[in-house]
């Protein structure tokens, strides 16, 4: 009995370490731009199973929707997550290519990913965003989204693979979540918006490096607040501040906002909140900072390595200052100073180097600062050491 006891739990350790990955996948509303009727959707992928995760390779999400809801062929990539140089937790890494869409884009789209090399991304349990899609949809009526997963049964059907030894490995297919019953009219409540924006623009304040917002609405009808949100890539935003609405207003209201940390190209957009959460999406906003303009004298030349682990370096080619000493910042994406230094400069070429230990990964900008001046700025990718 008792070596029968032990041969069946080799069985059943054996048939866990084995377990075969699989995958779930699904639709995701991120946002709806009622007033200039479009709409975000996120997709998203997990294991189906702690037993079943896997390290993600070549994908293809494909799908069809309904055009009486959506535009036709007016599919677009809004933004991407699943792509560049991807660090895991035990600092392997997976390397994508820009996702792309095939398909007829009238009402069968594929949305694509390539494993372009290293151990692939760890996919777990839990939800990971691959990208996000905008849509065009056909004004604000009764017609449903019907965004429909093609599952291996139809053609042509989703395909997802894990990293092999020598190429993609096919996984199982697990549950599809699509939007079936999701109806326009559901997510922007009736073609009267409770918020009728009328004009959004913004000021250059180049002298105090700051950019001053402003935006205006027609009328209101139980608004909460805005919420002011920034990118420097168009993609990936984040919010900088909130503007309490005076609520209800049958006459034009005039808010503004001023980001005292501006960038070199800033990237802004609204987010309306009513009282009852519901939430709109203004289009984005470009606004390039004169407090960064590159000009021939006291410049940075060069930043290398880039992407850097630990030390970075740049060329600084100093003109008018003379010998002196003189302030690093490294900015994060929104701007903040999140890393100062002193470092001391010569008349002529400059080689300056600084740790970067202290940062954590991600995108900024070093400058250089002294009383009176300021250099252009540059890109620095920090990745995990």
């Amino acid at each position: 009995m008792e070596k029968l006891f032990t041969f069946l739990f080799v069985i059943v350790l054996g048939a866990a370490a084995t377990a075969q990955p699989q995958y779930d996948v699904r639709f995701n509303i991120d946002s709806t731009d009622c007033v200039n009727e479009e709409i975000f959707i996120d997709i998203d992928v997990k294991a189906s199973s702690a037993a079943a995760e896997f390290n993600i390779a070549d994908q293809n999400y494909r799908f069809s929707f309904n055009r009486a809801a959506i535009v036709p062929a007016s599919a677009d990539i809004y933004k991407q997550e699943l792509t560049g140089l991807l660090f895991n937790d035990d600092n392997t890494f997976g390397l994508y290519d820009d996702h792309t869409l095939t398909g007829t884009l009238d009402t069968i789209v594929s949305y694509n990913v390539v494993h372009n090399g290293g151990a692939g991304k760890f996919v777990s349990n839990n939800w990971l965003t691959v990208g996000t899609l905008k849509f065009a949809i056909n004004g604000i009526d009764d017609d449903c989204l019907e965004l429909q997963w093609h599952e291996q049964s139809t053609f042509p059907p989703t395909f997802i693979s894990r990293v092999g030894p020598d190429a993609p490995v096919p996984i199982a297919e697990g549950a599809y979540t699509s939007i079936i019953d999701i109806c326009i009219s559901d997510i922007c409540s009736n073609a009267s918006l409770p918020v009728e924006l009328t004009d959004f623009d913004a000021v250059d304040n180049a002298r105090d490096c700051e950019i001053e917002l402003s935006w205006t609405t027609e009328t209101e009808t139980n608004n909460d607040f805005f919420r002011i949100e920034k990118s420097l890539d168009g993609f990936n935003y984040q919010p900088i501040g909130t503007v309490n609405a005076v609520g209800n207003s049958v006459t034009p209201t005039t808010y503004s906002f001023v980001d005292r940390t501006p960038s070199i190209t800033n990237y802004y957009r609204l987010r309306q909140v009513d009282v009852d959460g519901a939430a709109t999406v203004s289009s984005q906003l470009i606004v390039n900072s004169g407090c960064f303009e590159e000009g021939i004298d006291n410049t940075i030349l060069e930043v290398f390595p880039n992407p850097v682990t630990k030390e970075a370096n740049f060329k600084f080619y100093n003109t008018t200052l003379g010998d002196r000493q003189v302030t690093l910042d490294v900015l994060d994406i929104l701007g903040q100073t999140v890393y100062t230094q002193n470092v001391q400069v010569i008349e002529g070429p400059n080689l300056i180097s600084f740790h970067t230990d202290q940062l954590i990964p991600g995108t900024y900008l070093i400058q250089l600062k002294g009383d009176g001046w300021f250099s252009n700025a540059q890109k620095i990718v920090k990745v995990k050491n």
